[in-house]
């Protein structure tokens, strides 16, 4: 600093700064494409004209240092240069020594034209074809240095300076290419004729320029961690004078700041309301929207899973297990703040709270018919473990869900700082259960390696895992309807010993009717006690009206663009509504029952939209709107369905138009409490 502050040093730099500053100013302002390269054309020419009125020599203008001396190869003619080859000169033994360098130089150069591609299209504001312009620097270089020429890649600065200069045309690269050929076969450096202050000049004018747009400009146009790392950078570059350092030095600026950002952004997502697909009868929905909402917790992780985001992680399954902390608000003195205002905001903060189904009134009746008693536990509903495995009913969340269907990857730092953390909070809390779902095999490989799940028997109590979110919410809610009914427990039916009701793709007749059939009926009739309250007669009325089937595991209940010519309700069992994810129809993927797996084969070939068990309404959708179907229903196991065709529906309409009327208003139900659980979801 002290050189480039003394009289001679500023005699040479403020020329300089003038002129660059001149050129900035003009390519500011000027309109006109011809003012740029006139301005830069006009300042050797007034250098020379200084000189011609000043009575300066060369030779003095050199020995003060404004111009280049002429060095004796500058007179030499242009073969010159190859003379000076000689291949008998070559050490060829050091030759295998130098492949790491020119490998080096490879990587080095490739990279640099990459940035410099990258910084044209930022300036330029026009997308470039990143590996045409790499094969160009790769010929280019090539031939360079089979001519006896040096490595390199675009000059950056010539680019931008073109581009300033508002001459966008290929012809200013012929002009560029003959100009240094002419220069080239010249017998003299005219270098050595143009001034210094020249060069001086045009480099101030091009860092002056990147300066404004990457300093000043870009300040609002980039968050404020950003610019203190492009303002740090450009700091350590210009005090210490180091370009590497300065990379270096910012590249890790830029990584601390990345990790700051990412580390505060939402990598957790709470799902109170998080119904699964499964459908249920009217009694399992009551228990549910009573009480799934309280002992639930979902959780649902995002991104890059790292130490970072285990604050979140542990925060908010303490938040939802224990209940949030008591909010304490304090003024300017420190003291709580118990005033007016926070009394106010309370006040409102309480009204404004969702009231949760507890609230509403019971909406159906939930009697069992007289002298019926059914046959298979309902605890034994996709549930597991045994009917004396029922946990005490307390308040709080009992079930909390971590699912993983959106996460990118995760370190060993996530597992051990957030975690394991939770678990521990599981294994403090007897009656909760940590449930992890839509797991990726490397995932619960390193959650297995780190012991947070293991196959030791109180983990196995504790921890499940499974393969989606619905699987995790239908665990859940099959053992809250379990336990909330081990008072008045009552048994689902049996599959009925009847012949299954398809012949290949054709509908068999009805093999027996229901009413000859009591414990059918008897289970029809307590399934529409749940939908609406009629005496007993009315009922046994309206059974009459409907038909059962039996269905084989895999079986193909109604596909894609059939007519929905009846509805159903299922007796016992499992159906899934399913659309293909590579198109077509359910046929075509299962057109004997023999081609279904099981669930995950199911799953993997098909996107699975809803399930129904015992007392479910399937196919009233469309079978109300008349239209054709818009997706397919297969059954995940042996199923049996009551059901209803669109001829037996006008004749009850006709001759029963009250159980019609009271028919109808359960289908209603069943599709609000449907739109009801997809709206908890949001």
């Amino acid at each position: 600093w002290a050189k480039l502050f003394s009289l001679e040093s500023l005699e040479l730099a403020i020329p300089a700064l003038v002129g660059g500053i001149s050129l900035a100013l003009v390519e500011k302002r000027a309109e006109s494409w011809l003012a740029l390269p006139a301005c830069i054309i006009a300042l050797p020419i007034f250098f020379y004209i200084a000189l011609l009125l000043s009575g300066t020599s060369l030779q003095r203008a050199r020995q003060r240092g404004w111009m280049n001396e002429i060095a004796f190869e500058d007179t030499q003619p242009f073969w010159h240069v190859w003379e000076m080859y000689d291949f008998g000169q070559i050490e060829w033994d050091q030759v295998p020594k130098q492949f790491v360098t020119w490998i080096s130089m490879t990587f080095v150069v490739s990279f640099s034209s990459c940035l410099d591609v990258v910084a044209i299209e930022m300036d330029t504001g026009k997308e470039l074809d990143i590996n045409h312009e790499l094969k160009t620097v790769g010929l280019s270089n090539i031939v360079s240095g089979m001519t006896g020429g040096y490595t390199g890649s675009y000059i950056f600065s010539q680019t931008i300076f073109t581009y300033r200069t508002k001459t966008n045309s290929r012809l200013v690269g012929l002009v560029v290419i003959i100009s240094e050929f002419l220069l080239f076969l010249a017998p003299l450096n005219i270098m050595s004729y143009v001034p210094k202050y020249f060069f001086a000049a045009t480099l101030i004018f091009i860092a002056f320029d990147l300066c404004t747009e990457w300093l000043v400009h870009v300040y609002h146009k980039v968050s404020l961690k950003e610019y203190m790392v492009l303002l740090g950078t450009f700091l350590i570059i210009t005090v210490t004078g180091d370009l590497i350092l300065g990379i270096v030095v910012g590249c890790a600026f830029a990584l601390v700041n990345f990790v700051i950002c990412y580390a505060s952004v939402p990598h957790v997502e709470k799902c109170g309301n998080k119904t699964s697909n499964i459908l249920r009868e009217f009694e399992s929905r009551k228990i549910l929207s009573k009480h799934a909402r309280e002992e639930i917790a979902v959780i649902r992780l995002h991104g890059f899973l790292f130490f970072g985001s285990s604050v979140q992680i542990v925060q908010t399954a303490k938040q939802l297990v224990n209940g949030p902390e008591p909010e304490k608000r304090t003024n300017l003195s420190g003291r709580n703040e118990k005033g007016l205002f926070y009394n106010i905001r309370r006040m409102f903060s309480k009204s404004s709270t969702t009231g949760t189904r507890s609230d509403y009134p019971p909406l159906l009746s939930t009697q069992i018919p007289n002298g019926y008693q059914y046959q298979q536990s309902y605890a034994a509903l996709n549930t597991s473990g045994s009917a004396s495995d029922v946990e005490s009913i307390k308040s709080g969340a009992k079930y909390l869900i971590l699912d993983f269907s959106r996460v990118t990857g995760m370190d060993v730092t996530a597992i051990a700082t957030g975690l394991m953390r939770v678990k521990q909070l599981v294994v403090t809390n007897p009656g909760l259960k940590m449930i992890f779902t839509a797991l990726r095999p490397e995932f619960e490989e390193l959650l297995r390696a780190n012991r947070v799940i293991t196959d030791d028997m109180e983990d196995l109590v504790r921890i499940q895992v499974f393969d989606e979110l619905n699987d995790g919410l239908g665990y859940a809610e099959n053992r809250i309807i379990r336990n909330r009914s081990s008072e008045n427990e009552y048994f689902l039916p049996e599959v009925p010993d009847i012949p299954y009701s398809f012949q290949g793709s054709e509908l068999s007749k009805v093999v027996a009717s229901i009413r000859s059939m009591p414990d059918a009926k008897a289970a029809l009739q307590s399934i529409f006690l749940n939908f609406f309250g009629s005496d007993m007669d009315e009922l046994d009325e309206l059974c009459d009206y409907f038909g059962l089937m039996r269905l084989q595991e895999g079986r193909i209940l109604f596909d894609i663009g059939d007519e929905a010519d009846m509805f159903y309700i299922v007796m016992v069992g499992s159906l899934a509504s399913i659309v293909p994810k590579n198109g077509g129809t359910a046929n075509q993927l299962f057109s004997q029952p023999s081609q279904y797996r099981n669930s995950i084969d199911l799953r993997q070939k098909c996107t699975i939209l809803q399930k129904a068990v015992y007392g479910s309404i399937v196919g009233e959708l469309h079978f109300v709107l008349n239209e054709p179907r818009s997706f397919a229903v297969i059954a995940t196991k042996e199923t049996a369905l009551f059901y209803i065709t669109r001829s037996s529906w006008k004749t009850l309409c006709k001759e029963q138009p009250k159980l019609a009327l009271d028919l109808s208003k359960s289908v209603n139900k069943n599709l609000s409490l449907i739109m009801i659980g997809m709206l908890d979801d949001y």
